[in-house]
C-alpha cells in the first residue's frame, strides 16, 4: 500500500479535517440511511410543533423538550462523520459532526504493532424497499483496517472506509502518532 504524499493530503484539506489528534475521514453513514434519519427528525419536530401550540397540558413541556432533543440527535446523526482520535497514549474511533465529538469508542492495542487493510466486498441491503430480489441492494468494495499480532494471527478491527484515500490517510495517521507500522496481511503458521 502506497501512503499518500504531503501534496496529495494538502489538496484534500477541503474534504477533510486532519491535525495532530482528530482525523474526520467520511460520512458515517450512506445517502438512504441519511434520508431515513432526516425524515423521523422533521416528524420528531413536528410533533416539537404540536406540543408547542397545545401547552395547556403538564406533559406537554417534557414531550416537547423530548422531541426536540430526538429532533437534534437524529439531524446530528445524519450528518456524523467517522474518524480516529488520539488522547494521550490511547487510541479512539469517532463519531463527530466537524471537529465536535458525539461519541468516542476506545481501541485497545496492546500486544499489536501492527496495521493491515484489507480490501472487503459489502452489501448494502435497502430495507425501505419491498422486493426480495437482488436490485434490492447494492454490493460495494471497502477497506477495513486492522491492528495485527506480530504473527498476524489475531486481528481487532479499528475501522472501515469507503474510499482508499481515506484508508490511506488513517493509515498515516496511526503510524505517525503510535508506535505501529503498516505490513501487508499475511498470516504466519507457528
Amino acid at each position: 500500500m502506497d501512503l499518500i504524499t504531503k501534496e496529495r493530503c494538502v489538496s484534500l484539506s477541503q474534504y477533510l479535517i486532519m491535525n495532530r489528534e482528530l482525523i474526520v475521514l467520511e460520512n458515517r453513514y450512506r445517502a438512504n440511511h441519511r434520508v431515513v434519519l432526516i425524515s423521523f427528525a422533521v416528524i420528531s419536530f413536528l410533533f416539537v410543533i404540536n406540543s408547542i401550540n397545545e401547552a395547556g397540558d403538564l406533559t406537554g413541556p417534557l414531550v416537547t423538550v423530548f422531541f426536540l432533543i430526538l429532533s437534534a440527535y437524529l439531524a446530528c446523526l445524519a450528518f456524523a462523520k467517522k474518524g480516529l482520535l488520539r488522547k494521550g497514549d490511547k487510541l479512539y474511533r469517532t463519531l463527530s459532526l466537524g471537529r465536535v465529538l458525539l461519541f468516542k469508542t476506545f481501541v485497545p492495542f496492546q500486544n499489536r504493532k501492527v496495521i493491515s487493510a484489507l480490501n472487503l466486498s459489502k452489501r448494502y441491503r435497502f430495507s425501505f424497499v419491498p422486493s426480495g430480489g437482488e436490485s434490492s441492494g447494492e454490493s460495494e468494495n471497502v477497506k477495513e483496517l486492522f491492528l495485527l499480532s506480530d504473527d498476524h494471527m489475531q486481528r481487532d478491527s479499528i475501522i472501515y472506509l469507503d474510499k482508499e484515500t481515506n484508508c490511506d490517510l488513517a493509515v498515516r495517521f496511526l503510524t505517525e502518532n503510535f508506535d505501529l507500522h503498516y505490513e501487508d496481511f499475511r498470516p504466519r503458521s507457528k
